[in-house]
This record gives C-alpha cells, sequence and structure tokens, in this order.
C-alpha cells in the first residue's frame, strides 16, 4: 500500500497541497503500522522518499527541486510522528522517471514522490 502512493505537486513547486497532504497523512499512518508490527519480530523497517520532476527545466533546478519535494515530505512525515531515522530521501530529478499515458501524463506523475519500503534485522534505530 505504501508503495502504491504518490504525493504530487505542481509543476515547479514543493508545496504540498491538499490531496498531497492526505497521501502523507494516509503514507504515515500506515507506515506507523508496519513499524509497530515489525518491531515486534525484531526487524526495522525503513521508508524511502524519492522526489522526481517533470522533464522541464535544466538537470540542476530539476535534482534541487526533487530534493526540495522530497524533504518536505519527510518534514511533513516526522510532523505525523514517522521518526526521521526511519527514513531516506533520494532526489533523482528527471532520471529514472515513472511509466505513464501520454506525455502530458507522464509529466504529471512525474512531479511527484514516491515510496519504497525496505526491511533489517538487528539494527534497532534510537528514537
Amino acid at each position: 500500500e505504501i508503495e502504491g502512493e504518490r504525493v504530487l505537486f505542481g509543476a515547479g513547486s514543493a508545496v504540498l497541497g491538499g490531496s498531497a497532504r492526505n497521501a502523507v497523512a494516509a503514507v504515515a499512518e500506515r507506515f506507523g503500522r508496519l513499524e509497530a508490527d515489525m518491531a515486534t519480530l525484531g526487524t526495522d523497517v525503513t521508508l524511502e522518499v524519492v522526489g522526481r520532476t517533470d522533464p522541464t527545466g535544466t538537470d540542476a533546478a530539476n535534482e534541487a527541486l526533487s530534493r526540495d519535494r522530497a524533504e518536505t515530505v519527510l518534514a511533513a512525515l516526522a510532523v505525523r510522528g514517522v521518526p526521521r531515522t526511519a527514513i531516506r530521501i533520494a532526489a533523482l530529478g528527471r532520471t529514472q522517471p515513472l511509466p505513464g499515458g501520454d506525455p502530458a501524463d507522464r509529466a504529471r506523475i512525474n512531479r511527484s514522490v514516491s515510496f519504497g519500503v525496505s526491511f533489517g534485522l538487528g539494527h534497532r534505530r534510537e528514537p
């Protein structure tokens, strides 16, 4: 469920709109449940927050914007109780785009943050 979520942004923006805030809240709630379940098994879980951009603009501007988007989502997740130590961010800019239908749809879904989840044993994080 977490890996299927997308936090969408406006063109050139790293500001969370209403639907983006709802997506972040859903991820925070799901990740909290997952982290609690995995803790009972002695397993750590890490949330990867991956920022992307559409293909417009320079590589440098897109990398910075994708990092801003990922950091915006990280901060919103932290406010909702997800430990910063459980989050890893990646800024992909316009590299490794998500697939989509027509060019406008691809641009829309790549102005986003997506998520990955990974598990590890025996590496307990401090709160």
